[in-house]
C-alpha cells in the first residue's frame, strides 16, 4: 500500500525519544517521496511497483535530495499549517542541520527495511544484488503490529514529555 501510515509509527517513536535530533516532518516527507514511485506504478498499472527508489541506492539519492530541499519544503508546509490551524499550538518551523541529516537517512533506510519485509517485488540492494533476504522475516500482522506499537509508545512518550514540561 503506497504511503502507508504504518511507516510513521517507528518515526514517531524516534521523534519522541530523540526530540532534538529527529524531525518527524522530514521523516514523513522522505517516506512520502519514496512512495511516489509506487503510486505512479499503481496508477499506470505497471509491475513491479517497487523499483529504483525502493533500493538503498535510490533511497540514498532521495536522502541527499531531502538534505538539499527538505527543510524548505517543511518550512513552507508548516507555515501553511500554522495559518490554517491558528487555534492549535503553532508548530516551530526550525529543523537543525543535525536533525535533518539524521532523519533523512533514518527515514529513507527504515522505509526500505520495512518494505523489504513485506513486498516481494522489492530488491533493496539492486543493482548489486537482486535478492531480498528480509522478505517475510515477520508476518504482515507482526510487521503491522510492530509499526502500530512503536507509534503508540511514541505517542505515550511524547505526551509524557509534554505533561512534564507543563508542570515545570
Amino acid at each position: 500500500m503506497p504511503i502507508t501510515p504504518f511507516h510513521f509509527g517507528p518515526g514517531f517513536l524516534a521523534k519522541a525519544t530523540f526530540t532534538k535530533y529527529f524531525s518527524f516532518r522530514i521523516f514523513m516527507l522522505t517516506n512520502v517521496i519514496i512512495d511516489l514511485e509506487s503510486i505512479y506504478f499503481v496508477l499506470t498499472n505497471q509491475y513491479p511497483l517497487h523499483r529504483f527508489f525502493h533500493t538503498y541506492f535510490g533511497a540514498t539519492i532521495i536522502a541527499v535530495g531531502c538534505i538539499v530541499v527538505g527543510r524548505q519544503i517543511c518550512y513552507r508546509l508548516t507555515s501553511i499549517w500554522n495559518m490554517i490551524f491558528k487555534s492549535f499550538k503553532t508548530i516551530n518551523k526550525e529543523i537543525s542541520v543535525v536533525a535533518l541529516i539524521i532523519t533523512v537517512f533514518v527515514g529513507t533506510y527504515s522505509h526500505i527495511i520495512l518494505d523489504s519485509i513485506m513486498h516481494q517485488d522489492l530488491c533493496p540492494f539492486y543493482p548489486w544484488n537482486k535478492s531480498n533476504d528480509l522478505l517475510h522475516i515477520l508476518s504482515y500482522g507482526q510487521l503491522h503490529l510492530f509499526c502500530v506499537l512503536t507509534g503508540v509508545i511514541g505517542i505515550a512518550i511524547y505526551r509524557f514529555r509534554i505533561m512534564n514540561s507543563i508542570k515545570k
